[in-house]
């Protein structure tokens, strides 16, 4: 199957996204693609030609091992790999697809905010906190930061402390 990754190429290099993590974020996202797929096997990779846009679905499937004395609940084995790449997606795959790169482009988003702000950690910085009508969380760039922010009239811009957290 083919693709034409040059303009996501461009978006991701307008975005700051390294080509090689991009085209691994693309594999992976063909990956779980196809095992929405019906009749997917447990075990597959992605190989993916960068330049070509064409990419290959290779599916192992698993050997029963014997169980033994020593080992009750044996791994099984994986058997030899083959071209198991589907002529079309459905619908579910598309969309695990789509979520796959929009979450790379909202973390790669997400990142440049963070950056810009990380130098402030324990100083005390004002600002204005607007809602992004394009956030679906509606908090804008300020859902990376704890903001204690102090009660204080209507008319009087919120003084915030910004720190990094983790969620």
């Amino acid at each position: 199957m083919e693709l034409d990754l040059t303009g996501i190429h461009k978006l991701a290099a307008e975005q700051g996204i390294d080509p090689e993590t991009l085209d691994d974020a693309l594999a992976e996202a063909l990956r779980l693609a196809y095992l929405k797929t019906p009749h997917a096997a447990k075990h597959a990779r992605v190989e993916l030609d960068e330049r070509s846009g064409n990419f290959t679905v290779w599916a192992a499937d698993e050997i029963p091992v014997e169980p033994t004395e020593d080992n009750p609940y044996p791994v099984p084995k994986l058997g030899e790999e083959y071209d198991d790449t589907p002529r079309d997606f459905g619908r579910l795959a598309a969309a695990t697809a789509r979520q796959v790169i929009t979450q790379l482009f909202r973390r790669a988003e997400d990142e440049k905010v963070f950056g810009a702000f990380s130098g402030q950690k324990g100083k005390l910085i004002t600002g204005i906190i607007q809602q992004d009508a394009s956030d679906p969380g509606g908090f804008g760039g300020a859902s990376l930061f704890c903001l204690a922010v102090s009660r204080c009239p209507a008319n009087v811009t919120a003084t915030a402390n910004a720190s990094a957290c983790t969620w």
